[in-house]
């Protein structure tokens, strides 16, 4: 079976090192892991996955939506999926001038905001405005990762016929 390539980008090591086993010891996966954003995205074009997990925040204060604006401008990785993950819990943002500004305490839309920032309710919602394909909340169980891993790669091998 031919060997799938995975990029994990997300800083908290251990959470890294527990998906990447999760993944290789579940079958077809090779994983790679980085723990900020440039050596994320180095590693994305050094090892050009078949698919990247990425963290929402990362130390470095570039956001996962940074981060998937720059893979979908480079031609070599702008296909490739991405699984968000986040220990934020549920995600509510605002859209202001092409940003997402996480907003967890906001239950109803303020009388202040303009009408041209838009809201959105659910984080997959979120995740899939951003550019990922899926969004999976921390924590979450390895037969999960696993799960919605070999679920994304069947939806892109579909996509692909």
């Amino acid at each position: 079976m031919k060997k799938v390539k995975v990029v994990i980008i997300d800083d908290e090591k251990e959470t890294c090192k527990l998906m990447k086993k999760a993944l290789e010891n579940s079958g077809p996966y090779t994983v790679s892991t980085a723990y900020n954003a440039a050596q994320g995205q180095i590693l994305c074009l050094q090892e050009t996955p078949q698919l990247i997990i990425l963290d929402y925040v990362l130390p470095d204060g570039i956001t996962g939506d940074r981060i998937i604006d720059l893979l979908r401008k480079d031609p070599q990785l702008n296909k490739v999926p991405v699984i968000l993950i986040s220990g934020l819990g549920e995600m509510k943002y605002i859209e202001k001038e092409d940003r997402w500004v996480w907003a967890p305490e906001i239950k109803s839309i303020p009388q202040d905001v303009p009408p041209v920032l838009k809201w959105h309710r659910t984080s997959e919602e979120v995740a899939q405005t951003m550019g990922a394909v899926y969004y999976l909340r921390k924590p979450f169980s390895k037969d999960r990762l696993v799960k919605v891993a070999d679920y994304v790669l069947e939806q892109k091998s579909k996509e692909e016929l």
